[in-house]
């Protein structure tokens, strides 16, 4: 007998984490639908429906979207709903949806350090092995899920006190450093046709580009020169 019930237990376990991992559009907003990045999706999908008959403009298909999107969200809260209590008082809600939506111009962060002669050199560029000053903590999944936010251009105010963060290890790692330069630059994916022409990925425009006067940072923290731990 025990083992049906752990047997039930287990499948409705599975079946909750599963319908609340199921992706979705859990956040999307009217104005989202201006968005540049999103307009450059959509325009190829508007193209390939077009060309089977779809006689809508990009605007109508954006909207449609957008009400498609909505009648789903209101669908998966139904189902969820027997399962409230469980996601409470367990803690088993599942917040990672796996890719509700794809950011085909994602952004890194990169920051750089002047040792005192005017010129900036690279400190830290997220998954670059050459530039992995305190990558230990940079690179670690936590790190990663707030900096993910940064290529998408949100939470300006916790990228500001990230940047001060950054320039106080700096300050303490360099004691003869002078300024701590830290922005996020868009790194564009593009299509295997162009990825093969360049031979690379592109560089894109930064964004949210800050420096830190460390000598500045050094008199706050009392002249504190030594490396953090």
């Amino acid at each position: 007998m025990w083992d049906h019930v752990r047997a039930l237990l287990i499948t409705v376990h599975l079946l909750a984490v599963v319908l609340s991992a199921l992706p979705a559009p859990v956040g999307m907003r009217a104005q989202d639908l201006e968005d540049p990045s999103f307009r450059e999706s959509l325009a190829p999908i508007h193209g390939a429906l077009q060309a089977a008959g779809y006689g809508g403009s990009e605007d109508d298909l954006a909207r449609q979207l957008f009400e498609a999107g909505e009648a789903l969200l209101e669908t998966r809260r139904t189902v969820l709903r027997p399962f409230d209590l469980y996601y409470r008082h367990l803690g088993t809600r599942q917040s990672w949806r796996m890719f509700g939506t794809v950011n085909d111009k994602p952004a890194r962060v990169e920051v750089f350090l002047d040792h005192g002669d005017g010129t900036w050199a690279p400190l830290y560029i997220a998954r670059e092995p050459e530039h992995a000053w305190r990558a230990h903590q940079l690179d670690q999944e936590r790190f990663r899920a707030f900096m993910n936010d940064y290529s998408w251009r949100r939470d300006k105010r916790s990228w500001d006190h990230f940047t001060a963060w950054l320039a106080r290890q700096a300050a303490r790692d360099f004691p003869e450093a002078s300024r701590l330069q830290a922005l996020v630059r868009y790194r564009p994916i593009p299509r295997p046709a162009k990825l093969r022409e360049l031979g690379e990925r592109p560089s894109g425009k930064a964004f949210w580009t800050v420096e830190h006067d460390l000598e500045e940072v050094r008199r706050e923290l009392g002249g504190a020169g030594s490396a953090a731990p």
